[in-house]
């Protein structure tokens, strides 16, 4: 009785504020152009379908028995793996920085020293440096796109036309939608730890996953590309190549590799890893609904109660 109530009321608020999707569970076509910055969308067509199959957590029938489900849980997801590490882990030991000769105390603060004089270097040029974003390494065109993509993407208040796999914020929900549907899979989780078999949506989930679990052992982590490093050396020489070479970008999510076949071999990760748990026991290409919420209260309550349910 709560369920179809609450799917009315969502309804009568009006496609203005809630756009609905149609996807095929077996595959998504793929479209649109997107350059630094910028994106240009394929051609955005609203439809609404009939879905059959059981209803599974977070998916919701209406009375009209569309089945609706939220786009985070469609996409989005986290794999904690076994736990069990694929290297033995070595006794850890100071680490030496080969730019300054200072020793480090463990891996997290290696990481750190790398980061601090890749910021130094780029504080005393003249030329791009305030083009460069500090959060997820891509150069703009000028300050002004920095400063519109660090407001979209990387800011606390979070948008609701943000992809929350490539970290980029498209101009409407209707091109996120469809941005998700050409570009993305469900539960795709790109984002891998080498050392063990974490695995995530989210690039922070990796860097956060890292430091709270391989703290204080020989592990040292990329973080423009997620390779994992045991040789001080070796890390040093792969992170300032990060900043002379020409990297290649993912065109799918913020990754940058420096040699083609690694971002090759990356892209054989942009599959649905896991499927999503409210799509057990659906038959194959069953058609779901799934919606994107605008950023307003009354939009937020509804969808957390949908969550809850």
């Amino acid at each position: 009785m709560c369920n179809t109530k609450l799917v009315r009321s969502l309804d009568a608020l009006g496609g203005s504020m809630r756009h609905k999707w149609t996807s095929d569970v077996a595959g998504f076509s793929r479209g649109g152009h997107r350059t630094a910055g910028v994106f240009t969308p394929p051609k955005v067509t609203q439809t609404v379908v009939q879905g059959e199959g059981p209803i599974h957590g977070h998916l919701q029938a209406g009375p009209d028995g569309k089945l609706i489900m939220l786009l985070d849980d469609f996409y989005y997801g986290l794999d904690p793996g076994s736990g069990v590490l694929k290297t033995p882990v070595d006794k850890a030991v100071p680490f030496r920085c080969n730019l300054c000769d200072r020793k480090m105390k463990n891996n997290l603060r290696m990481m750190a020293h790398m980061k601090q004089h890749v910021e130094s270097e780029e504080q005393s040029r003249e030329t791009d440096a305030h083009n460069n974003c500090q959060h997820c390494f891509r150069v703009f065109s000028s300050p002004f796109t920095l400063q519109c993509h660090v407001e979209g993407v990387h800011s606390q208040i979070e948008s609701s036309r943000k992809c929350k796999i490539c970290e980029w914020e498209y101009e409407s929900e209707p091109v996120l939608l469809q941005h998700m549907k050409n570009s993305h899979k469900p539960g795709e989780m790109p984002y891998i730890c080498q050392v063990c078999d974490f695995r995530s949506s989210f690039y922070q989930h990796i860097i956060c996953h890292f430091n709270e679990v391989h703290s204080n052992t020989t592990y040292l982590l990329c973080p423009y590309c997620l390779k994992v490093f045991k040789t001080s050396s070796k890390y040093q020489l792969h992170y300032i190549r990060h900043q002379k070479k020409s990297v290649l970008h993912c065109d799918k999510c913020r990754l940058q590799f420096l040699f083609v076949k690694d971002r090759i071999d990356h892209r054989m990760h942009h599959n649905t890893h896991q499927k999503p748990q409210q799509l057990e026991g659906l038959k194959p290409g069953t058609k779901v609904s799934y919606v994107c919420f605008v950023l307003l209260t009354v939009i937020h309550l509804a969808a957390s109660c949908l969550i809850m349910l």
